[in-house]
């Protein structure tokens, strides 16, 4: 079913102890729009490392690790937890200047436009709302202050 989500509602799926609003992606894009560009790429990598090896699923910032290792010629960690921090954060870096500031940018400069691209997706749980696909977009939002997400899939 697709409908519009209030933002105060959605938390992250992969830590459902942290809401969207007010959240480290939120407020790293809340920075960014306050013209602090390098504290938001700072909070965002930052949030990406220290979240590295507690998201077994996660495959983003895992694909830049992979490229930093394979760069300088080390093996890859067969364990997330004992990844060289210092690569991690390195990675994160490199995961914002290429996946997040370019849709922060797009957003900013030509508006969100809710069907195109993937749907932000989202399952009920006790009244809130566990965001899967679609936390930055959302972060976006919410440091633009929208008070609603709208398009959004809710998966049963």
């Amino acid at each position: 079913m697709i409908r519009e989500i209030p933002i105060r509602l959605i938390d992250y799926d992969s830590e459902p102890y942290i809401a969207v609003l007010g959240g480290p992606l939120w407020l790293g894009y809340h920075e960014y729009i306050r013209g602090k560009k390098d504290r938001c790429r700072e909070i965002i990598a930052a949030f990406l490392a220290s979240v590295y090896a507690s998201r077994p699923m996660e495959r983003s910032t895992e694909q830049f690790v992979r490229e930093i290792y394979r760069e300088r010629g080390l093996p890859m960690p067969a364990d997330k937890v004992i990844a060289d921090h210092q690569i991690v954060q390195e990675a994160a870096e490199r995961r914002y200047d290429r996946l997040h500031l370019p849709v922060l940018k797009s957003i900013l400069s030509r508006g969100y436009f809710p069907h195109e691209g993937p749907v932000p997706t989202v399952t009920e749980c006790a009244g809130r709302y566990l965001l899967g696909d679609g936390k930055n977009r959302c972060s976006i939002l919410a440091a633009m202050q929208w008070s609603m997400v709208p398009n959004v899939r809710l998966v049963e």
